[in-house]
């Protein structure tokens, strides 16, 4: 019996040996193509954190124009608000997104490379909940035309 694993051992070594040539070694690979950053103009959804409201749930729209709509969604209890708020937003440093809302109400986030957004504390840092998770939107990618 342990003649048969000694066996079996040395020849998936030897295969093993065999399929590790120097030719495989000096192969490259092809170049891919460069994925390009997603736009971060379009539609987002998520939610955010608030001390009085047991949920709020966010839809956010970034239009072309710098505008944003921001819908949202507080639960309490049994109690539901909607409302909508609009405004302005701007990029900083091609990584921070910068949300002038009506009421004067301004939020950051941080810009994922896959297009997500983190919201930001005060201090600069990405908030996240009790469970180590960022809190923030997803983008929400429509279907191309045809």
């Amino acid at each position: 019996m342990n003649k048969r694993i000694l066996f079996m051992l040395l020849a998936f070594g030897a295969l093993f040996l065999i399929s590790c040539t120097k030719e495989d070694e000096q192969k490259t690979l092809p170049e891919l193509p460069k994925v390009e950053k997603p736009a971060l103009v379009g539609n987002y959804t998520g939610k955010m954190p608030d001390e009085e409201w047991e949920k709020r749930m966010v839809r956010l729209s970034l239009l072309d124009s710098g505008k944003v709509v921001w819908m949202e969604t507080l639960v309490k209890g049994e109690t539901v608000k909607q409302d909508t708020l609009l405004g302005l937003y701007k990029v900083e440093n091609d990584s921070i997104l910068l949300l002038n809302l009506n009421e004067n109400r301004e939020f950051r986030f941080k810009i994922t490379p896959i297009g997500s957004l983190y919201f930001m504390t005060g201090a600069g840092t990405v908030y996240k909940d009790e469970n180590g998770l960022p809190a923030g939107f997803i983008h929400i990618f429509d279907n191309p035309k045809k």
